[in-house]
């Protein structure tokens, strides 16, 4: 079986996938693995990452990653209008 044709919902996403999903860099997504702040959905398989779908849902449900500051929601504002 080709590496396309696997379902990833069911061996969960590479450090690629979810960095996608996220819509994030590869680095930053390496970064919240290695700071463990994926642990509860994320799995070293060999040497390669799995990062669960479901279990990337249900952690930023629960208030995974950061927020922005009222900075930065300003400085994106004032950016859309120019």
């Amino acid at each position: 079986m080709k590496r396309e044709e696997v379902e990833w919902a069911n061996i969960g996403m590479t450090v690629s996938e979810c960095a996608k999903v996220l819509r994030v860099s590869e680095r930053t997504v390496a970064d919240m693995l290695a700071a463990g702040k994926l642990d509860s959905c994320a799995r070293l398989v060999g040497k390669e990452w799995r990062i669960s779908h479901d279990g990337l849902n249900l952690w930023l449900a629960r208030g995974g990653g950061r927020k922005r500051s009222k900075a930065e929601a300003e400085a994106d504002e004032s950016k859309s209008e120019d």
